[in-house]
């Protein structure tokens, strides 16, 4: 069956890895890039400024009083905002399931990604970074432009602090380079796995006996009320 020659390739690969892990995105859409969402974007570097300092500001009592610029950011990306941050998942399920989640015409894919292979081509250092061993920050990155990332893209692990980077047991990779498809910039880093129409059913049996759903993803009562609808409707 094509879902067990996909799973099976998977899971070889993940034990191959051991300890040192892959990650995985999944795509709707097996042609679009792996670029982050504001390279789809054509906002200047000023209007980037001013997204950056209105959800800080407008936010209010719904963030934190004095929370670090990554954390901002990655709550940022989480609401729905374009930031340099893609997603990425150390769970093959999670990914499957946003690559399935919102079925159309497209062919949808899981995008897998060697974060070591990452640094090791981009930034000549193959360690995995915490987002707290980048010299700088979010702000004086991106938004500030006081310091430099070490490489055109960083694959780096967050704090989880925020419960769907938590639940989503998500990773970013951080892009300088925003405009550049990854697979162009470090093609040997990453792989990507399409996922046949005829495919599509045991996959979804498999992240049904996985138990991943929206409210598993997503822990609020938006991801509730969205699995809720699913189950009886």
């Amino acid at each position: 069956m094509v879902w067990n020659k996909i799973y099976e390739e998977v899971a070889a690969l993940v034990e191959d890895a051991g300890p040192f892990g892959l990650l995985f995105r999944g795509h709707r859409d097996a042609e679009w890039k792996l670029i982050p969402g504001i390279g789809r974007t054509r906002v200047s570097h000023s209007t980037e400024k001013s997204i950056y300092f209105d959800y800080q500001t407008m936010a209010g009592p719904l963030l934190s009083e004095g929370i670090n610029p990554w954390s901002l950011a990655i709550s940022m990306q989480h609401h729905g905002i374009p930031t340099r941050l893609l997603d990425w998942t150390d769970s093959f399920a999670v990914a499957l399931y946003f690559a399935l989640r919102d079925e159309g015409r497209e062919v949808p894919c899981v995008w897998m990604l060697d974060p070591y292979e990452l640094n090791r081509e981009l930034s000549q250092d193959p360690a995995l970074f915490t987002m707290k061993d980048i010299i700088g920050d979010y702000q004086t990155i991106f938004i500030d432009r006081d310091k430099k990332l070490s490489g055109s893209v960083v694959a780096a692990a967050p704090g989880r602090h925020h419960p769907r980077a938590f639940s989503q047991k998500s990773h970013f990779t951080i892009h300088m380079d925003s405009r550049t498809s990854l697979d162009e910039l470090a093609p040997k880093a990453v792989r990507k796995f399409l996922i046949p129409r005829r495919a599509i059913a045991d996959a979804r049996r498999f992240l049904l006996i996985a138990g991943v759903n929206e409210y598993s993803l997503f822990p609020d009562l938006d991801g509730l009320a969205r699995e809720i609808r699913r189950i009886h409707f």
